[in-house]
């Protein structure tokens, strides 16, 4: 009777041991999965990229993290054009985002003039001003809009003059320039604009753009803007950039050599880890812009491209394009290094979402984008793109 009275207490002590181990096993893989960054996730089982948040207690990475994490791709010489894949081992989760032009087309936003619903109905819409738009964001997706963005509209068509990001359900102020000069009135070919705008696939011109974006400098866009007009033999009354941007025959060029960067681009493999491009121009650099993710630069590769295709033609002026010198992405990498190793130089705060740095350098500027916490308990900021633009 002991005996079984004993065996029985050792089956218990037993058991209960047992379940303390299950439940220290259970707790400490909890623990683990707790402890683990959220949001990683590999894009898919052949590829090296990921998905990942920044790491707690930083805002950027390093100058030599940046040289590990991006890779210049060869390059691939379309006419003048020189066209540079940027690659990333390591991704940044940023949430999704969506293009001014797509929220414009499905109902989900609007730009118009600031002032305008003052002057609504009214023909001078005299309260709106020069410099800055409104943005009203209808959507659940904040907009992501470049600067150099061209809106086409309201008493002057205008370029966006840096990089904002506008929230869901959130209405914004963003800084603009007139690309041009000679209208200040709400008809535009004919009908009333009613202070509103819309979009092109192409932003403006690399110099037309870092003339309002990092120069801040009105007199010196429209300059670059009838250089710009020029080189394609336009000379509109108004001055407009929109001139030479629509034009049938630039467009049509524009359409030829855009498809052939974005087919090559489009190339690149694995596909997942492209995050940008650079482009250099008859042999010298113009442009460098990269994303924090494949899908965020996924949104812009087309317009980016196309901005890339008007830069090219409209500096050979009309001629005939010639195979341009040799550039590499040793050239490409000490365009960068050159301008990230200057000191901060501004920091703009937007009234959006998002906070942009400049830096600048002998030879070109540079700028990130990065996004504000959404509240005091979230994790740093996050850099969602950096821009970088010959002078």
């Amino acid at each position: 009777m002991r005996q079984r009275v004993r065996g029985a207490g050792v089956r218990r002590r037993l058991t209960l041991l047992f379940l303390l181990i299950l439940t220290m096993a259970f707790t400490a893989c909890r623990s683990a999965r707790n402890d683990a960054e959220p949001g990683i996730a590999l894009r898919g089982n052949s590829s090296p990229s990921q998905l990942a948040p920044q790491p707690k207690g930083t805002t950027n990475m390093s100058a030599s993290q940046k040289l590990e994490n991006y890779s210049i791709g060869a390059p691939q010489v379309f006419e003048n054009l020189t066209i540079f894949p940027v690659t990333a081992k390591t991704q940044l989760e940023v949430g999704p985002m969506t293009t001014l032009e797509t929220a414009l087309e499905k109902n989900r936003a609007e730009v118009r003039e600031l002032g305008a619903e003052e002057a609504q109905g009214r023909n001078d819409l005299a309260s709106a001003e020069v410099g800055t738009l409104i943005i009203e964001n209808r959507g659940a997706v904040p907009i992501y809009v470049l600067a150099g963005t061209i809106l086409q509209g309201g008493k002057q068509d205008r370029q966006v003059g840096q990089d904002f990001v506008v929230s869901a359900r959130t209405t914004a102020p963003v800084d603009a320039f007139c690309v041009e000069q000679g209208r200040w009135d709400a008809s535009r070919d004919g009908e009333h604009t009613k202070g509103r705008f819309k979009t092109m696939k192409s932003l403006a011109t690399s110099k037309v753009r870092s003339a309002g974006q990092y120069e801040k400098d009105q007199s010196k866009v429209w300059s670059k803007v009838a250089e710009a007009n020029a080189s394609q033999g336009k000379n509109p009354e108004s001055g407009t950039l929109v001139a030479t941007l629509a034009d049938g025959e630039v467009e049509k060029k524009q359409r030829e050599l855009a498809q052939k960067v974005q087919g090559y681009l489009r190339r690149v493999s694995p596909q997942s880890d492209v995050v940008g491009f650079a482009y250099a121009v008859d042999g010298r650099v113009r442009s460098v812009r990269y994303f924090a993710n494949h899908s965020v630069y996924a949104l812009y590769r087309e317009s980016l491209a196309n901005t890339a295709a008007v830069d090219a033609i409209t500096a050979r002026g009309g001629k005939p394009a010639k195979s341009p010198p040799k550039v590499s992405d040793s050239d490409v990498r000490r365009f960068v290094r050159d301008i990230d190793a200057v000191r901060q130089a501004e920091a703009r705060d937007t009234k959006a979402g998002n906070v942009n740095v400049y830096r600048e350098s002998k030879k070109g500027y540079g700028s990130k984008t990065t996004l504000k916490p959404r509240n005091a308990a979230s994790a740093s900021p996050v850099e969602l793109s950096s821009d970088y633009a010959s002078k």
